[in-house]
């Protein structure tokens, strides 16, 4: 979030690779209306973006924010969402 830098060098590989599209959005003007429109309508299927589940211990909290900064779980699947789940176990639903 922010302006950041006037020139930045992207990895074009890892963009092609990961099938990435990079889309820049000046102050998020209308964004998030039209996000939660298609959230809604059930047009965006969000459970499927959740790649990774965690529980709420150290181990797993670290194993969480370690995938989501190299892109890549332990079980070597690429991580899309990852969530730590803090509630109970019984009270999670799928």
């Amino acid at each position: 979030v922010g302006m950041g830098a006037p020139e930045a060098a992207v990895p074009v590989l890892d963009v092609i690779c990961r099938e990435v599209r990079i889309e820049g959005c000046f102050r998020y003007r209308d964004t998030y209306p039209r996000c939660l429109e298609l959230l809604a309508a059930g047009k965006v299927p969000v459970r499927k973006l959740i790649t990774h589940r965690y529980g709420f211990t150290d181990d797993d909290t670290m194993a969480a924010f370690d995938a989501c900064r190299t892109g890549f779980g332990a079980d070597g699947r690429a991580a899309i969402k990852c969530i730590i789940n803090i509630a109970d176990e019984s009270e999670v639903e799928e």
